[in-house]
């Protein structure tokens, strides 16, 4: 029994650590959210940088705790004009969340080949 206990209190751990900070309402503090950044095949220097989307962000009085540009994860057939999948994830607080749909965001977690990597500052 006690094996078992010491396996379920690992589990909660490492759950809770995957997870990002929790509040004692077991909600999350962060949330990732992206945008497509609109970068074509072909095109180099097309789309909106990330700086560009983050100052967006500031401006409408978001605050961003990190930055980052990634794929989503989804296989392109190689062809110029057509998009890359490349986007632009950042890192906010979760009460902030609302505020960024209204600006065309979209949390991580609709895309299902995303692969997350940590966000670092």
């Amino acid at each position: 029994m006690l094996k078992l206990s010491g396996l379920i209190v690992f589990v909660l751990i490492v759950s809770a650590c995957s997870n990002g900070d929790l509040t004692s309402s077991g909600s999350r503090l962060n949330t990732k959210i992206f945008k497509y950044s609109g970068s074509l095949q072909c095109e180099e220097g097309s789309g909106i940088g990330l700086e560009t989307m983050k100052q967006e962000l500031i401006d409408n009085g978001i605050d961003v705790i990190c930055s980052q540009e990634m794929h989503d994860g989804f296989a392109r057939i190689t062809l110029c004009g057509r998009g890359t999948g490349r986007i632009n994830v950042f890192e906010i607080h979760s009460s902030n969340l609302p505020d960024t749909v209204n600006l065309g965001f979209s949390t991580i977690d609709v895309l299902s080949q995303y692969q997350d990597e940590k966000c670092e500052q």
